[in-house]
């Protein structure tokens, strides 16, 4: 897959979380499939294309149930969830 149009799809999905049209368990589903994919370029050189993956060990951090967040000082909800997409996201988009 083009690492242009992975950028695209990446950004299409945490924009559509950010406009509330996806469910947090949704856009990381989502994410982790674009990740996971065989055509996901490993080897690549471009630098938004290798912090995709760091992302993703970001976002394996949030849970949804508050009780079970207590269980891990990483772990974090919704609000702190949104605030990391939108940085992510700023940086896609413009750096």
């Amino acid at each position: 897959m083009n690492e242009d149009l992975i950028l695209s799809k990446v950004i299409d999905l945490l924009e559509n979380y950010i406009g509330d049209q996806t469910r947090p368990k949704e856009v990381i589903k989502k994410y982790n499939n674009i990740i996971v994919s065989e055509d996901f370029p490993w080897d690549s050189i471009n630098l938004k294309i290798q912090a995709l993956d760091k992302f993703q060990d970001e976002l394996s951090m949030f849970v949804e149930n508050p009780d079970w967040r207590t269980e891990h000082e990483g772990y974090f909800g919704e609000k702190e969830l949104k605030e990391k997409i939108k940085k992510f996201l700023d940086y896609l988009k413009n750096e």
